[in-house]
Order: C-alpha cells, then sequence, then structure tokens
C-alpha cells in the first residue's frame, strides 16, 4: 500500500494526534461539595483521582478505539492505494474518446474542475480522471512514460511517450469535443505505433511491468461488429458517465421501478426529394430517436434558408432496454428555390449537437429548350390565319421570359439534326405547329401538330360542328393545371387529339392521362412513352384565345417544371459529421476559409490548371455539426450543412466493458498490469464502524 498524498496525511497526522492527547490530558473543573462519607462514591473517588493535573492517562479500550478512528481517519485524508493485480504499468497510452455521446451533460458531478462554470460532460469527467490517473502513478516514486491520443471519427496522436508530466496534463486539459461518432480501431492502430516494437518471440517478459498499458477513457459506446483487437500492450476501459441501467429481468426486478433510461432525443435521418408527379414539391423525411424510457411531445420546425415553413408536434414513443424508440415522419413543402433546409426539435435534453440536422437544397436545373417553328415567319403565318387570336412571338417571349439556361429557335425545315440528336443537348423540345420526323428522346410540349412518329394526330372536327370549341372540364389538381383556370378558354376550328395503337416493342410503353376535353376529345393530353413525358395540345396558339390569358404562363412554368424536373434527379440527403467534404474550386485558388461552428482555413497546393479550370478538393471530415460558408464564393457549394445523424450517438449508451481480443502473443494470457486503486473510502467506512464500537463501549462503561 502507498499514499498518493503523504504530506496530506502527515499534516493530518500532526493535527490529530496531538489533539487527542490533550483531550484526555484535560481535567476537568468541578465545584466542591461537602458530603458525609465518600465510602458509598467509590467511582467518584477514582474519577477525582483520574483528573489530578498532569497525570498520566489510564490504559482504556476508549483510549485504543479513539487512537485507530484517528488513524483511520489520517490514512484516509493520505489517499492510501493498493494493487489489484500486478505492479502498474511503466508505459502506458491514453486514448481520450471525443466522440459526440462524450458531450451529454451527465459526468460525474464529483469533478473539481468546474470552476470556469462551464457544465460537467462525459468529456471533462474523462479529462479529469486522465489527469488523475497521471498524477497518482508518477507519485509511485517510478519513472512513468506515457502518451496521449485523441479519438472520434479519427485518431490524433497529441504526445509522443514522455514523462513529463506537465505537458501530458496540459495536453489531456486542452482536447476539445467534436460532433463525430466513434472509431476506436484507428486509435488502437496508432497506439501500437507509438508503443513500437512488439514481443513475437512468443515468450513470457522477463519484467511484468515493461508490459504497457492503453487506457481508453470513454463511455464505451461502440457499434457492435468484429471484436477490436490490440498487440503487444494491455486494454483497459475506464468508464465514464453514469452506469448502465439495470436489466428488468429476473426474480429480483421490480416491474413498477423502470429506468428513466437517458434524456435524450435527436434526429438520425434526413433526406428530402422533389415529388415525381409535381417537382416543385419537396417532402423531407425525419427519422427521431429517443433514449427515454417514456414517450414523449416535441415540437418540431422545418426551414429554409432561414425561414421556418411548418412547425408541428411530433410524440416520440418510449425506449427499450433492447432499441431506442423511433419515429419517423415526413414534410411537405412547396419551393423551386435553392437553400440549406434544416429540421430542428425544440428539446433540453443532454445531447444539444442531434436536435438539429441541415442538408442543401438545391434549385431546380434551368432547363436547355429548343423551340422549333414552322418554315414560313410570323409575317407570313399572320397572312394566312384570318384575325389570329394571338401573336406568333408570344410563345417565344414567354419562354425568354422563364429564362431558361439556353433558349435555341430552330425552324421545322433545319430542326432535324437537333431532335435527333436531342438527347444531352436539351432538356426540353417546344413544337409549335411542328411534328417531329421521329418521336424525341427528350420530353416535348406540341402544339396543335401532334406526334405523328408515334401515331398521336390532330383530327379536324366533324361537319356541321360550332366554330369554336371551349374547354368543357380539366383536372384541376393536377400538377400541369395547378392555378390554371380554363373557364374561358376556346379554341378556333375545332379539334382533338387522336391515339392509334402504337407497337411497344419499338417506343415503349404508353401511358395516356386527358388533361382536359373539349366537345369534340381530349383537347390536353398528357403522355408517358417509355418514360418520357410528352403534352400535346390539339390547337395552336394563333386559333385560340388561352396565350392571351393569365393562365397560359403558368401552365407554361407548371409544364416546363413537370416535364424538365425528374424527383429521383433532385434528391438530397444531409451530410454528416462522419463523412468526408469535397468541393470544386478554382485551379488557381490558394487557399479556402471555412466560417462556422469552427473556422477551418485549407491551403490548396499550386497546380499548372488554367485560371478556368476547376478541381476537386477534399478537405476531410468537420468536426462539428452546423451550417459552413466557404470563401471565397467562387468555390461550390458556398454552403456546407453537416450534421451527426448517429443513432449510436444519440443513445448514449453506456458499457462497462468493450469487446476486445489480444493480436500475438505478447498480449495473450498475461495478466494486465493495474493502476493504483485508492482505498480511503473504506479506511473511512472502518472509522464509522470503530465510532460505533466506542459509542457501545462508551455506553457500558458509564452505567452506575
Amino acid at each position: 500500500m502507498v499514499l498518493l498524498a503523504p504530506m496530506a496525511a502527515l499534516i493530518a497526522a500532526a493535527i490529530a494526534f496531538p489533539v487527542l492527547a490533550i483531550f484526555y490530558l484535560l481535567k476537568l473543573r468541578r465545584r466542591p461539595v461537602r458530603i458525609s462519607s465518600t465510602l458509598l462514591w467509590q467511582q467518584a473517588y477514582e474519577d477525582l483521582e483520574a483528573n489530578i493535573p498532569w497525570r498520566w492517562v489510564r490504559p482504556s479500550w476508549l483510549v485504543l478505539l479513539h487512537a485507530l478512528l484517528v488513524a483511520l481517519v489520517v490514512l484516509a485524508i493520505g489517499r492510501p492505494a493498493i494493487h489489484a493485480h500486478g505492479p502498474v504499468a511503466s508505459r502506458m497510452v491514453f486514448i481520450i474518446d471525443r466522440s459526440a455521446s462524450m458531450s451529454a451533460l451527465d459526468g460525474d458531478p464529483r469533478i473539481t474542475e468546474s470552476d470556469d462554470g462551464l457544465p460537467i460532460t462525459r468529456l471533462r469527467e474523462a479529462q479529469a480522471r486522465a489527469r488523475s490517473i497521471i498524477d497518482d502513478s508518477m507519485r509511485m516514486g517510478r519513472r512513468i512514460e506515457a502518451a496521449v491520443i485523441s479519438i472520434a471519427a479519427e485518431a490524433q496522436g497529441l504526445t509522443s511517450m514522455t514523462s513529463d508530466r506537465r505537458l501530458l496534463q496540459e495536453t489531456i486539459a486542452g482536447i476539445t469535443p467534436t460532433d463525430q461518432p466513434l472509431d476506436l480501431q484507428q486509435a488502437l492502430r496508432l497506439a501500437e505505433a507509438i508503443l513500437g516494437k512488439r514481443d513475437t518471440t512468443g515468450s513470457e517478459p522477463a519484467d511484468p511491468e515493461a508490459a504497457p498499458l492503453v487506457i481508453f477513457l470513454s463511455d464505451g459506446s461502440l457499434p457492435a461488429g468484429e471484436p477490436l483487437s490490440i498487440s503487444g500492450a494491455a486494454l483497459r476501459l475506464e468508464r465514464v458517465g453514469p452506469p448502465p441501467d439495470l436489466a428488468l429481468t429476473g426474480p429480483d426486478s421490480q416491474p413498477d421501478v423502470q429506468p428513466a433510461g437517458r434524456d435524450n432525443v435527436g434526429i438520425t435521418t434526413l433526406s428530402a426529394r422533389r415529388d415525381e408527379a409535381n417537382p416543385a414539391v419537396v417532402r423531407v423525411f425525419v427519422q427521431i430517436a429517443s433514449a427515454l424510457r417514456r414517450a414523449r411531445d416535441l415540437p418540431i420546425t422545418v426551414s429554409l434558408a432561414g425561414i421556418e415553413r411548418q412547425r408541428r408536434a411530433i410524440e416520440v414513443p418510449a425506449a427499450t432496454a433492447e432499441s431506442p424508440g423511433i419515429q419517423a415522419t415526413t414534410f411537405e413543402i412547396q419551393t423551386r428555390d435553392a437553400g440549406v433546409l434544416t429540421v430542428a426539435l425544440i428539446a433540453d435534453d443532454l445531447l444539444a449537437s442531434d436536435n438539429q440536422a441541415s442538408l442543401l437544397l438545391d434549385a431546380p436545373r434551368s432547363p436547355e429548350i429548343l423551340l422549333v417553328v414552322p418554315d414560313e415567319s410570323p409575317t407570313e403565318q399572320a397572312a394566312t390565319v384570318e384575325e389570329p387570336l394571338t401573336p406568333a412571338w408570344l410563345l417565344e417571349s414567354i419562354l425568354t421570359e422563364l429564362r431558361p439556361s439556353r433558349l435555341q429557335i430552330a425552324k421545322a425545315s433545319e430542326a432535324d439534326g437537333l431532335i435527333r440528336a436531342a438527347a444531352g443537348a436539351f432538356d426540353l423540345i417546344v413544337l409549335d405547329r411542328t411534328a417531329p420526323p421521329i418521336l424525341p428522346a427528350v420530353p416535348t410540349l406540341s402544339l396543335g401538330a401532334g406526334l405523328p412518329s408515334i401515331g398521336i394526330t390532330i383530327s379536324p372536327a366533324t361537319a356541321g360542328a360550332p366554330d369554336r370549341d371551349f374547354i368543357l372540364s380539366w383536372e384541376r389538381s393536377h400538377p400541369i393545371l395547378r392555378d390554371v383556370s380554363l373557364d374561358t378558354v376556346f379554341a378556333l376550328a375545332p379539334a382533338s387529339i387522336q391515339f392509334a395503337p402504337i407497337d411497344p416493342a419499338n417506343t415503349g410503353e404508353l401511358q395516356r392521362t386527358d388533361l382536359a376535353l373539349g366537345a369534340s376529345g381530349p383537347m390536353i393530353s398528357l403522355l408517358d412513352v417509355g418514360g418520357v413525358r410528352h403534352i400535346v395540345l390539339a390547337f395552336d396558339l394563333g386559333r385560340s384565345n388561352w396565350g392571351l390569358q393569365v393562365g397560359f404562363p403558368i401552365f407554361l412554368v407548371n409544364a416546363l417544371d413537370y416535364l424538365t424536373l425528374r424527383g429521383s434527379q433532385q434528391s438530397a440527403a444531409a451530410l454528416r459529421t462522419a463523412d468526408p467534404i469535397e468541393l470544386a474550386a478554382p485551379a488557381n485558388l490558394a487557399t479556402i476559409v471555412l466560417e462556422g461552428p469552427t473556422r477551418r482555413e485549407i491551403r490548396l497546393p499550386d497546380t499548372a490548371s488554367t485560371a478556368s479550370a476547376e478541381r476537386t478538393v477534399s478537405i476531410g471530415r468537420l468536426e462539428r455539426a452546423g451550417i459552413y460558408t466557404a470563401q471565397p464564393s467562387r468555390v461550390r457549394p458556398v454552403m456546407i450543412p453537416v450534421s451527426l445523424l448517429d443513432p449510436l450517438e444519440s443513445a448514449l449508451g453506456v458499457s462497462e466493458q468493450i469487446n476486445i481480443r489480444s493480436r500475438g502473443s505478447a498480449g495473450d494470457d498475461r495478466a494486465a498490469p493495474s493502476l493504483p486503486r485508492e482505498i480511503g473510502d473504506y479506511l473511512l467506512l472502518a472509522a464509522l464502524g470503530l465510532l460505533i464500537v466506542e459509542w457501545i463501549v462508551y455506553t457500558r462503561s458509564a452505567r452506575v
């Protein structure tokens, strides 16, 4: 047994034992009383003799008990320690877990490092425990060497093997938390490298103290899977945080006493996807996990670019001993804008970093459009049409105002080559009174000509039909006709869309939806041919009043969204703190600065590329969850949201042991070196027992 604080024990002994002696040497001052005889007061006479000044104290059980009691208290103040088995290791590696769960606010409140007023987390408890182990080990009077490794998603060697206690203490105190998951195997490989050469002879070391010890300070929350391994060293888990929950099984379990679990709820999955039927609608999927052993109601909000779009209350079920409580929900928002979409839980729990998650929602890509017009000029067309209701140039004007990334206009006689090579070159082909020679491989909007190559033609009205055909009914709920009124829309020279049978082997499966009907038949139809969408109008704008109404630009916007945006191509998943981040930067850029929860500056190597060229830059993993802004603005993306999104970290699990095995002969079947174990608490319990015995002895001796 050794004393870890011998000076404190000496000071306590120098004070306690003299005080005990003085108490026994003090004599009572009693009031003299005259009595007739002392024959019946033998006990009082002996007590009178004991109080003769400076007479030596008579031996008694009370004196012995008091001396033992004081000795036990003095030893407890000196922090006595023993080793459970084997000697302490002379070479140690401290692995400090700084993963997200170590930021939970349920660290041991007894640690003394709370002078700064900051909350006590599991990481702060681990730092205090590691510093205490270093102090206690180096007070043993032997030379101790140690190294420090921090670990989250990546391992970082903070010191090499050193006996400088001050350096070790400052290094441990400077470890910062992260919002990353834990990858312990990296730290074990780094510990093996720091410890250096390994014994591969298969023999027992002559000096057991030469066996190094790896001390892993963590809550023990590790993913299930293959056991971890380390060679040439023993591994000891120093658990921090609250004790694990008690199991509710066995004959002694009390069903009416349920463990509370961990008071934490977090977002574990976040993704967004544009709707297939209406790509202007974004559906957000959120999954929430709770580690609390009771159900709870929480408000949840969805924001885009800092503006709250939706808020609702969600009930998260209670966790069980086997799994957390899981609740999934979806949100639906209308937007064509780009921005950072954020989902946030309004909760005051043990871990704040999993209460919010964000992703980058891209704006719909502006389409590249090919507009095919008849060979005659608008002036020639006007001459052949009596009193056109809609100017021929209006379609081109509206398409230009929609600001596509490219609008190319071609006459019908010149467009064959463009139509045949449209795949990859255009996102949409608008056919104004022209019929393509083949079915284009990209979506089309056909006005007044149909798609004869697959048997879709425009049939004129029968004799005797009225000269105008009004739209009688339409699919008001369809995304293409959303917010579009067709009450007063009519077409001159009534016509309808005719459909001939097609061969699915040549063109693919045909799916048809009639969006608007007139007296003569379908006037607006939606076709899906082999997965490519086409919209066909039975009339052109020159013979209709629709182009002059406010509903037509709305229809055109909806049609472009529906034809060019695909939900499968406009989905987004949140980046996690465990994911490496890549940016696109100009080749001549020298430095990228990330501003967010933390500031990071990335210096880029010089390249010989031109200024207009781009290169992909990997910036690794970001330690803290949040929204980062990349500077300069030439970097893409400029906004980088990262989130925790890890069910294991949000569960805040605590374990007393980890699944690990030694690799190689150096670590097999050998007792692990132990750390000094303090026994001061046991000595204080023994002193309490002696105090009870003293009370019993005194009460018995005080009987008359």
